[in-house]
């Protein structure tokens, strides 16, 4: 059978996604994916075939392809993100070319990221069953969060396509939801769609590098902290800086991935124990980390936790917020506000997370609890199962 797998142009929206479609492969399905141009080049070097679609924006793009945001004020940002980029602009693009290539390769079944909204449109029009995998804070979201800043963008795109108007945004999640979290992530009170299934989240990195750097056996300290902004949000240096100084004290060990856009060089000379490197992947480094730094990302955080280590946040943009606030409630870590870091700040955070036990005995918990989750095998079942019986897969959330 064909399923072909519809994501917004990032990494972070990619990595989750690569190992049910890799389980998909290994039971002999056909998997294709459509993405930006510049990720799909990512996406051929994993052995997975391909085509560009959509907007080929990823997240340092932003600005010039959505200029206007940056005028808005912080605080606005979300809403214009959610209502305007998610639902308004970037799903026309995907539904023409995945309604284009379909004409030659017909998918059995769509399967989205929760932020790709193109995908299960495509999916009506075509009449086959869609399917969509939660990879983000809006996991645990309330639908009636992002209900008014979605439902006018997709009622419209519906009429474009000549498809009945869906006025609770039944689409979204009419056949199968796979949650990639940690069962306790979700709050005891929220009560998700009732075909979501919870899978243990699993990354598949190694995109851009396959091999640790050789001086990582050499790093002077015991421990070591990773500091990372991710892929889309780390255009923020003077937070690097910030974090850095706090550090350079310290008899720790510091690794800070920094992105492609920016230079190792513009940090200036550093103690040996602090590591300015453009990306590892972190399925790999992990193993060698004893907290991380990090701006909040689902995907960035959830790699941690699987390692089962605790994490200082700091948030920057998107479900960031929600991802920090949740697992400081669990007891895994620490939040910081941007707005009010300084070296200080973060070194105390650092030191409380590496010395405090309670930290990293609550994120090997949650390490524990994803360990016993059903994972990319099993949300591979349920795709397979969706695209044969064309039927919603209720869970034990049924209501």
């Amino acid at each position: 059978m064909r399923f072909l797998f519809t994501i917004q142009p990032a990494l972070a929206h990619l990595h989750p996604i690569v190992p049910i479609a890799r389980a998909l492969v290994e039971s002999e399905q056909d998997v294709q994916f459509a993405a930006g141009a510049r990720v799909c080049r990512v996406i051929e070097n994993l052995g997975i075939p391909s085509y560009p679609a959509g907007i080929d924006w990823i997240g340092e793009d932003m600005a010039e392809v959505f200029p206007e945001r940056d005028s808005l004020p912080l605080e606005k940002h979300v809403e214009f993100d959610v209502g305007e980029v998610f639902a308004r602009r970037t799903p026309p693009p995907m539904i023409d070319d995945i309604l284009e290539h379909s004409e030659s390769w017909k998918p059995d079944l769509i399967v989205r990221d929760l932020w790709e909204f193109g995908g299960c449109i495509a999916a009506e029009v075509m009449d086959i069953p869609h399917a969509v995998i939660g990879l983000s804070g809006a996991a645990i979201a309330p639908q009636e969060l992002f209900d008014p800043l979605i439902a006018e963008p997709l009622t419209e795109l519906r009429g474009r396509y000549n498809l009945p108007p869906d006025s609770h945004n039944a689409m979204l999640y009419r056949y199968l939801r796979l949650d990639l979290i940690p069962s306790s992530y979700r709050p005891p009170a929220l009560k998700p769609p009732s075909v979501t299934h919870t899978i243990r989240p699993v990354t598949e990195d190694r995109t851009m590098a396959t091999s640790l750097p050789e001086w990582i056996g050499g790093l002077p300290f015991e421990e070591t902290v990773l500091v990372t902004l991710g892929t889309v949000n780390n255009q923020h240096p003077e937070i690097f800086r910030a974090i850095l100084t706090g550090l350079a004290s310290e008899r720790v060990n510091v690794i800070a991935t920094i992105g492609t856009t920016l230079e190792p060089e513009m940090f200036g000379p550093q103690p040996e124990q602090i590591r300015i490197e453009k990306y590892v992947p972190y399925s790999l480094l992990l193993d060698h980390i004893d907290a991380v730094v990090m701006h909040g990302g689902f995907t960035s955080t959830m790699t941690a936790l699987n390692k089962g280590l605790p994490i200082v946040f700091i948030p920057l943009a998107l479900d960031h917020p929600v991802n920090a606030e949740r697992f400081t409630e669990l007891g895994a870590g620490i939040t910081l506000s941007r707005s009010e870091l300084t070296p200080e700040v973060v070194r105390n955070a650092v030191l409380a997370v590496l010395q405090e036990p309670m930290y990293r005995n609550a994120a090997q918990r949650i390490q524990q609890e994803m360990i016993a989750q059903p994972g990319p095998e099993y949300a591979a079942e349920l795709l397979i199962k969706l695209a044969k019986d064309k039927q919603p897969i209720l869970s034990e959330f049924k209501q």
